[in-house]
């Protein structure tokens, strides 16, 4: 999934949190090591998406052409 959406010039997290079905119990996560990563990649996702979302905005509004990276290929589509 990870080399697909950065095909797609999706930003990924560096790093991945698992959760198979022997952490699970009748639908419920049981297993406090995984709902931990999963927080914590959660709180990752919120803090690193505002910042990209912030840069992307300032690489739009930043002038025309390469200096404004993908986020300009992408806000012309």
């Amino acid at each position: 999934m990870e080399i697909h959406s950065r095909m797609c010039h999706m930003w990924t997290l560096p790093y991945v949190a698992h959760a198979g079905k022997r952490h699970f119990a009748d639908g419920n996560l049981t297993d406090d090591r995984t709902r931990d990563r999963l927080i914590r990649m959660g709180h990752d996702v919120v803090r690193y998406g505002a910042l990209l979302h912030g840069q992307f905005q300032q690489d739009i509004e930043g002038g025309a052409g390469p200096e404004q990276g993908l986020a300009g290929f992408h806000a012309k589509s």
